[in-house]
């Protein structure tokens, strides 16, 4: 009947038999240990996943700050290296602007020096070459202008004088005839031409001594001009640019350098943490499925434990 199997009394709770033992079976007995026993190990079980849950969400938490951390500092590094390397960009930037400027220059001065050069050797020539034998035939010439000019005189007054005795004219003619033998006798014209040789010879000491003079002072500018155009060359040269360069290059890979450094760095404590953080886990997991394992000691002494319970059914 329908009605049967609610009027059988349930074996699980007896009402007043649990202290006196009668009908209480063993098996019964048995059930009301384990369940018990399972009462009390959900309840660690909850408390344990309680702890686990609690764990980690801390852990979860803290990898989160960890990471928030790390993206901070990662912007914070690109920033800074951003910042260097537009630095760095500008400084590279100002020493070539003051490179050409000092290049354009350097550049004009060579030119305007080059055409002071010019110029002065334009005037050197000029001031030596030919102007002593300029001014030797302008004396020459206004000598014979000067020896021109007398016969002409006296030609004229020869003229004009023709009304004159023959006395006269032959007395003036001899009188002319030994002035001139007079001034053309030959130690006069010797020392005529001794007069004009060592007049050249004077003339040409002096312009070997202005040679001379000129022949150092050029060698003097012109050792004056190739170290200024040296300097100038060495100053205008890519060489400062190429330092600047290569200084900067070092310097960018010294950074370069500390930044993979600082992320094997990152990578290395990263790791250890996360072995640290497994092995925390480990830990905590072979602690919670110990619990779930009986002892050997717990299993032999469960007979003697029971035996007052049971000891009047034997």
């Amino acid at each position: 009947p329908k009605g049967t199997l609610n009027t059988v009394p349930t074996m699980l709770n007896p009402p007043t038999t649990v202290t006196s033992g009668e009908d209480l079976t063993r098996a019964d007995y048995h059930r009301w240990m384990v369940e018990e026993a399972n009462f009390e190990q959900a309840k660690e079980t909850r408390a344990e996943r309680e702890d686990r849950r609690r764990f980690r969400q801390e852990q979860s938490k803290a990898m989160q700050n960890y990471g928030r951390e790390l993206a901070v500092a990662q912007k914070h590094q690109q920033q800074n290296v951003a910042a260097t390397r537009e630095q760095m960009r500008q400084q590279a930037s100002q020493v070539g602007v003051e490179g050409r400027l000092d290049q354009q220059s350097k550049r004009s001065e060579r030119e305007s020096l080059q055409m002071q050069w010019a110029e002065y050797g334009k005037a050197l020539v000029k001031q030596f070459s030919g102007e002593p034998a300029k001014e030797s035939r302008a004396e020459l010439h206004a000598s014979k202008s000067a020896i021109v000019k007398e016969v002409k005189e006296q030609l004229n007054r020869l003229e004009h004088g023709v009304g004159v005795s023959k006395e006269d004219k032959v007395a003036a003619n001899r009188l002319q005839v030994g002035k001139v033998k007079t001034e053309t006798a030959d130690h006069v014209t010797r020392q005529a031409k001794k007069l004009y040789v060592d007049e050249r010879w004077d003339i040409a000491d002096a312009m070997r001594e202005d040679l001379d003079a000129m022949r150092s002072e050029r060698v003097e500018n012109e050792a004056a001009y190739l170290s200024r155009a040296k300097n100038i060359k060495n100053a205008t040269s890519n060489e400062p640019a190429r330092r600047a360069r290569r200084k900067m290059y070092e310097q960018r890979l010294a950074e370069a350098q500390q930044v993979r450094q600082a992320r094997q760095n990152v990578g290395a404590t990263d790791r250890d943490q996360r072995v640290a953080e497994a092995s925390a886990k480990q830990a905590v997991h072979a602690q919670i499925h110990a619990s779930k394992f009986v002892p050997l000691s717990s299993i032999k002494a469960t007979p003697d434990r029971l035996k007052p319970y049971f000891s009047f059914r034997s």
